[in-house]
């Protein structure tokens, strides 16, 4: 797999601390740069990735396809896609600490009070898929955590919802 990748990516992997750590990254890196390969007709080491103003990597070719990847423990989701932007998130329930804090600072105070009605199993769930979409809408969006995550309303219900933005319109689905 670490073939499949270019040297700035095996040096990023080298600097991760855990092998476990390493092993996922490249293990991820390379899928993708194999899928993309697919794509553009090009060996994975080739594919020629770029990064943007705030880290969202990107192919760097005329016509080449969106994507974006998400990993949590060892799992990971590739998204791919020609038209559109595309963001995606992926979030592991296991062995999860501090949720309510980070739900305090991350929800709209209607996403709050939905919540609020839910028994514990039942919250965590609703959380982490509200927390995942929108983590998902702010990396298509190219903003990643640097815009303020309580500003945008992704409701906790339904398994597909529009979310509205300055910038455009993202279809959601969770699954």
């Amino acid at each position: 797999a670490e073939a499949r990748l270019v040297p700035a990516e095996r040096a990023r992997a080298a600097r991760l601390r855990f092998a476990r750590d390493r092993d996922r990254f490249v293990r991820a890196r390379a899928a993708m740069r194999t899928l993309l390969g697919g794509y553009l007709g090009l060996a994975p080491c080739d594919v020629p990735l770029a990064t943007g103003v705030h880290g969202k990597p990107f192919v760097e070719s005329a016509g080449a396809p969106r994507f974006n990847l998400s990993h949590a423990g060892g799992r990971a989701v590739l998204a791919i896609g020609r038209c559109g932007r595309i963001g995606v998130d992926l979030e592991s329930c296991e062995g999860r600490e501090g949720l309510r804090e980070l739900a305090a600072s991350c929800l709209t105070p209607e996403e709050s009070r939905a919540l609020a009605t839910l028994g514990e199993g039942a919250w965590e769930r609703a959380f982490l898929t509200a927390w995942t979409r929108k983590e998902a809408v702010l990396k298509a969006a190219a903003a990643g955590l640097l815009e303020d995550p309580s500003r945008l309303a992704v409701g906790v219900g339904d398994a597909r919802v529009r979310v509205v933005r300055e910038d455009g319109e993202f279809a959601v689905e969770s699954v």
